[in-house]
């Protein structure tokens, strides 16, 4: 048959027109994906952030589509975790019932009532992971919409392990809306969006660009607002203003601001607490006391018959290199404990002494305690000043010299 030359342009159009749907319709393929996920980001080693003190308060990668049946692997840089909320939960509302405060089935601190009236512990729901056998790249915890998946803060397999990472095999049915937060910071959260598979998700390449773009705008907001801080805070009459450090819209600054105060005798320091998005934080003095506090907490300790049971707490296996193998019971009799005078306020707002035991206890975004903490300095300094930490990050320290 012979072909007109109008058949064959409408020929050809025809093809370029199939050519370019087979080009940019999503077609399933089959396989499940993997897509890697960055949780937070040690801003302080980036140029960018010129010296300021800096953590990376997100998940870098932007809201989410996958298929069902595809894995989200995420990995560490700092103290988080991943925690997937049941599908289509507000997380809003699951938040403030689950996770905000202390004392919820989520939140990072809960009480220890075999320990006494006012013990408390960090919850092992929270730190510790859903499920203790998955979570490796090559058997991911199954999600399935039904139910809270948490990555903990640790491997449970390998307790010395310098990097954590935790994989989750998304099973929820297409039409699914997950959130996605870290139980530490509880400011922190992301979505999926699980899709048909027909229809696009969201490729590695797109995830490792924004990463790198939110990266370096955070690390050069950190920089400035650091700088910023550095140049001083205004106060009046008596009172010394100061921060028990200070986030911005995607990190936190871990230090006091100012660092080092001069007052004269009599005057009060207010350290304020309501700049904390992500964060929280103690201020707390003398700074060898609270050490002490320091290092007695965070550690493991095996407790043989739950919170409801009289027997007391047992000292942990400290070779073990697994969560199992801390506690004969297994990971269920595993506490972290933490030390008596932790995370309540202590004094009487005066500091007489260099030695006076003063603290604000633990306020900040998660607990829902906002409140300025004040210390009037009665006594002047000579060679040894009044010196104080946060007991959650005893790397934040800070002094106050009284002429």
């Amino acid at each position: 048959m012979k072909r007109t030359s109008k058949g064959v342009t409408m020929l050809a159009a025809i093809g370029l027109f199939s050519a370019l749907l087979s080009a940019t319709a999503p077609v399933a393929s089959g396989v499940a994906a993997t897509v890697d996920v960055q949780v937070g980001a040690p801003l302080f080693s980036d140029p960018q952030a010129n010296g300021a003190p800096a953590d990376g308060m997100r998940f870098y990668a932007p809201a989410l589509t996958v298929h069902k049946g595809d894995t989200v692997a995420f990995g560490f840089e700092g103290f988080h975790t991943a925690t997937l909320l049941p599908a289509n939960t507000d997380a809003d509302t699951w938040v403030e019932a689950n996770a905000f405060g202390l004392g919820k089935p989520y939140s990072f601190v809960v009480p220890d009532p075999d320990e006494g009236a006012d013990a408390l512990k960090i919850n092992s729901a929270a730190i510790f992971p859903s499920q203790l056998d998955c979570g490796a790249p090559t058997d991911p915890c199954p999600y399935d919409g039904s139910k809270v998946v948490n990555s903990g803060i640790l491997d449970p397999s390998d307790l010395q392990t310098q990097t954590f990472a935790f994989s989750t095999r998304i099973d929820a049915n297409p039409g699914a809306k997950i959130t996605f937060m870290c139980l530490v910071h509880l400011a922190m959260r992301q979505s999926i969006s699980v899709v048909a598979d027909t229809e696009a998700t969201t490729t590695q390449a797109e995830i490792d660009t924004y990463r790198d773009e939110k990266v370096m705008v955070d690390a050069r907001a950190a920089g400035k607002l650091h700088a910023s801080l550095l140049e001083g805070i205004p106060s009046s009459g008596g009172v010394v203003d100061a921060y028990a450090g200070y986030d911005g819209p995607h990190f936190s600054l871990l230090s006091f601001y100012p660092k080092k105060l001069k007052l004269t005798k009599g005057q009060t320091v207010r350290w304020h607490f309501d700049a904390l998005t992500f964060e929280d934080h103690t201020v707390t003095l003398p700074s060898k006391k609270a050490m002490n506090i320091a290092n007695n907490s965070f550690l493991p300790v095996c407790d043989p018959d739950g919170d409801t049971g009289t027997l007391p707490d047992e000292p942990a296996d400290d070779t073990s290199t697994t969560l199992d193998g801390l506690c004969a019971g297994g990971a269920v009799n595993v506490e972290f404990g933490v030390d008596p005078q932790f995370g309540g306020p202590a004094g009487d707002g005066v500091a007489s002494s260099v030695k006076d035991f003063e603290s604000s206890g633990i306020r900040g975004s998660n607990v829902g305690i906002s409140d300025p903490f004040e210390v009037r300095f009665t006594k002047r300094t000579k060679n040894v000043p009044f010196s104080f930490i946060c007991v959650i990050h005893p790397f934040m320290r800070g002094k106050v010299i009284v002429r």
